[in-house]
């Protein structure tokens, strides 16, 4: 390779990781739901720790 290419090989590969860079600090906000569930809101005050809530998806619906 000449000294030219090379040279903007370099320089191609310094913009690459500038532009890593930039994305590495941007924040992002992930959620998967894993399924819905309807109830009352008189059963949502009752519920407590350990308590199983049946969720409308079956097990074989995707993520």
């Amino acid at each position: 390779m000449s000294g030219a290419m090379e040279n903007n090989a370099t320089i191609g590969a310094a913009m690459a990781d500038d532009r890593l860079a930039a994305i590495h600090d941007v924040n992002v906000d992930i959620y998967a739901v894993l399924g819905k569930s309807t109830m009352l809101v008189s059963q949502l005050l009752k519920i407590g720790r350990g308590v199983i809530i049946e969720l409308e998806q079956k097990t074989t619906d995707p993520v």
